[in-house]
């Protein structure tokens, strides 16, 4: 949950105020990049920890899965008529059936499966598709006024965003943590 601010000044009078909040939310934006990388730099540590252990322990549970898989294969008798699953205690095993997809032929391509599909004239199974082409609109914006746009019911926008960049080579290096300015 993020709690709010309030400053000790709401508003800036005089352009000295101004570079001095600038100064301050510079400052401020540094503090956080570090914060930030002291974090990641914990996160990684924790990551590498228990990387390894997590990777051996998934390569043992899918070679397990995989021999599971293989003898109830082999044994369709242990399930009982009409059921996909088997209770053994510490765990239930079984066979899903999966969503069905539908896949194009060895030896056909899906320009072959198109054709043969327009030809036997299965429409419904065709799609085709009209959509605005938005980039290209944008790309085109020059060719065409405000007013042939909006003749068609557009416009192109582009708003404007103040921002705040610190200037990273002219601060001085290892901003402390926890010295937070507001």
């Amino acid at each position: 949950m993020r709690k709010k601010v309030t400053l000790d000044k709401p508003e800036i009078e005089t352009q000295a105020e101004l570079r001095e909040t600038v100064a301050l939310v510079a400052k401020n934006m540094l503090t956080e990049r570090e914060l930030k990388n002291a974090m990641d730099a914990k996160l990684q540590d924790v990551r590498a920890k228990y990387e390894m252990d997590l990777e051996t322990l998934s390569l043992m549970i899918e070679a397990r899965t995989e021999l599971c898989a293989e003898y109830c294969t082999q044994q369709l008798d242990l399930f009982p008529r009409d059921v996909k699953s088997l209770d053994l205690g510490q765990a239930k095993v079984g066979f899903r059936t999966g969503t069905p997809k539908v896949k194009v032929l060895k030896r056909w391509t899906l320009l072959a499966v198109l054709a043969a599909v327009k030809g036997r004239k299965w429409y419904q199974f065709i799609r085709s598709t009209e959509e605005l082409d938005r980039e290209q609109i944008i790309a085109a914006r020059a060719d065409y006024s405000n007013d042939a746009l909006k003749s068609v019911g557009l416009k192109v926008d582009q708003e404007e965003t103040f921002y705040i960049e610190p200037k990273l080579e002219e601060q001085p290096a290892g901003v402390k943590v926890g010295n937070l300015e507001s």
